[in-house]
């Protein structure tokens, strides 16, 4: 696709089925939260290696895969067959996002002291 514009990776987004990242490096993964994926309702396969995997399978936002082709293609596929569960997906990730990654969720969190499952 090449590059995006800002409005344009926001639709991209608003318009998939599933975002995949089987990533081996990532940090934290911020194109699973924010105004990016889960914030679009959009249901994730990400891999073990990113940070942020205990959040997405707690929130129920996403499936969570080892960095294997087949692992991720099956999860990518199961997800591709249940149009309903990938709208669940998507709503609790977007509700996971809400309450953990904006910024008054944040800064609650630092003034009481509980940065556990905030950025």
């Amino acid at each position: 696709m090449g590059h995006l514009e800002a409005a344009d990776v926001l639709q991209t987004y608003v318009d998939a089925d599933v975002f995949v990242l089987p990533s081996y490096t990532e940090n934290f993964g911020m194109t699973v939260v924010e105004v990016e994926a889960n914030a679009c309702e959009l249901p994730v396969v990400i891999s073990d290696q990113l940070n942020i995997h205990n959040e997405v399978a707690g929130s129920g936002g996403g499936l969570i895969t080892r960095c294997d082709v087949k692992e991720v293609s099956d999860a990518v596929l199961e997800l591709l067959g249940d149009a309903d569960w990938r709208t669940a997906m998507g709503r609790a990730g977007r509700c996971s996002v809400k309450a953990r990654y904006v910024w008054p969720a944040i800064a609650d969190a630092l003034t009481h002291g509980e940065t556990r499952g905030a950025v």
